[in-house]
């Protein structure tokens, strides 16, 4: 039953969890549902720069950005963060996409690192890297799904397998909804169900960028590399599996 209460849409956009086909997919909705372009804020769209994200504005931008009462967002926020800003609305729904752990990592290392060249790391693969960066490039990137439902958007912050229950806490609140990129489809459908009635999704899902999940260079991975992610990202591995368990009812 659709809740009439929420004042906003916020989608908690993790990164390289098919966020940018989201990103286009609720822009067209919310247009679709004649939500006022102005009460709609999502980075690369309706003249927004793609590069401004909550946490990369600048002080102005934020007091401009805090004086909005946004209807639709879409950006990378962690859940509950209009308890710490002003301009998502004081009800807001959440959603958010997750995706197999190690298929994220190496989504966010190819796309960044290998192809865009950050970090100097342009057409290096994870196993040309030294050992010690190599190491510390699995780390920083670690548990990122614990970040953005903790309340960060930076991963490698938290490691405490006992964080777990606050964790499921957050994710069994009514007002946050999540789905798996791997069945994209059942997602949206079983949010449709959740949103306040002035807001409907499409039902064309565009699914590009993220959605080459062939191209992840798992075949250039060593036992070793693949032990030492399991071990350094073993909570956001736990809250996956949480995900996918309760996805499915089991």
């Amino acid at each position: 039953m659709k809740n009439h209460d929420y004042t906003s849409f916020i989608f908690s956009h993790i990164p390289k969890c098919g966020g940018t086909s989201f990103r286009e997919f609720l822009y067209n909705s919310a247009i679709d549902s004649n939500i006022d372009s102005n009460r709609i804020y999502i980075p690369g769209y309706n003249n927004v720069n793609v590069n401004k994200n909550l946490n990369q504005l600048s002080k102005y931008e934020l007091r401009t950005f805090s004086k909005q009462s946004y209807q639709v967002v879409a950006m990378h926020v962690p859940y509950a963060i209009h308890l710490e800003a002003d301009g998502f609305g004081s009800h807001p729904l959440y959603f958010s996409l997750f995706r197999e752990p190690l298929e994220r990592f190496l989504s966010h290392y190819y796309f960044f690192y290998y192809r865009q060249g950050a970090d100097g790391c342009k057409g290096k693969h994870l196993i040309d890297l030294p050992r010690d960066r190599r190491s510390q490039m699995i780390k920083n990137l670690s548990n990122i799904y614990a970040s953005y439902i903790m309340g960060e958007v930076k991963s490698g912050i938290f490691y405490d397998i006992d964080l777990m229950d606050d964790i499921v806490t957050k994710l069994k609140q009514d007002n946050y909804h999540y789905g798996l990129l791997s069945n994209v489809d059942l997602a949206i459908a079983d949010l449709s169900s959740h949103l306040p009635d002035w807001l409907s999704l499409r039902k064309d899902f565009p699914k590009v960028n993220a959605f080459n999940f062939h191209d992840t260079y798992r075949d250039r991975l060593t036992d070793d590399l693949i032990d030492e992610f399991n071990s350094c990202n073993a909570l956001d591995i736990k809250i996956y599996e949480y995900v996918k368990s309760s996805l499915s009812g089991a």
